[in-house]
């Protein structure tokens, strides 16, 4: 009788812990910003803008619109900021006026927001690593801004793109012949697969019906 009553006991906690989890999960999705396509770029209404990624804590990276004063290489600048849910397209408008007067503009996306990168789908690679204490890992550090981020990412139009970067000796000899070496690659693909598997289900969750 009483293993019974322990026994019912782990269950009902182990239900109201799902309970929890799946209600936590549900209030965050109905709080995530939705991600909406730029409709117009500053080249479209004739500035020379430049794309900028501008660095935040813990490896997080915004994409920007940088439009210089014209006329002079340097100059006060402001930062424009869009609301929840919006992106910078959506505050092109404001900066005819400041840079009449004389401005720097930057145009910013928020995290989450545009296309700036997708925390959720960050914090899951670093997730998978952080449970592998024996290879050491650093995010947006030595190799910050990769190309292939930059030209195959679109998170606004919901293409999210990780790029990784793994120290040779990790699956092959660093000597001649350099020869791929199946003992240390076996050591380091159940990482691998934690990394792609968790950014993998996240999109599952979002995208399909």
């Amino acid at each position: 009788m009483f293993l019974k009553t322990i026994l019912g006991l782990v269950g009902l906690l182990t239900l109201l812990w799902a309970a929890r989890a799946a209600a936590h999960a549900l209030i965050l999705r109905g709080l995530r910003a939705p991600r909406l396509v730029a409709q117009q770029i500053p080249q479209d209404l004739g500035y020379a803008a430049q794309s900028v990624h501008v660095p935040g804590p813990n490896g997080k990276t915004l994409f920007a619109w940088f439009i210089g004063a014209p006329g002079v290489a340097k100059a006060p600048a402001v930062l424009v900021m869009h609301g929840w849910g919006a992106n910078a397209s959506m505050m092109l408008s404001s900066a005819a006026p400041l840079s009449n007067a004389g401005f720097a503009v930057l145009l910013l996306d928020a995290r989450c927001h545009g296309a700036s990168a997708d925390e959720a789908l960050t914090a899951s690679v670093v997730q998978a690593c952080a449970a592998w204490p024996q290879f050491s890992t650093a995010v947006n550090g030595r190799f910050k801004g990769g190309y292939i981020t930059r030209h195959y990412g679109q998170p606004d139009q919901h293409i999210h793109a990780i790029q990784l970067e793994m120290c040779q000796s990790l699956y092959m000899q660093e000597v001649a012949p350099f020869a791929f070496d199946d003992a240390r690659a076996a050591l380091v693909q159940p990482l691998l697969a934690e990394m792609v598997s968790g950014p993998l289900e996240i999109s599952r969750v979002r995208y399909e019906k």
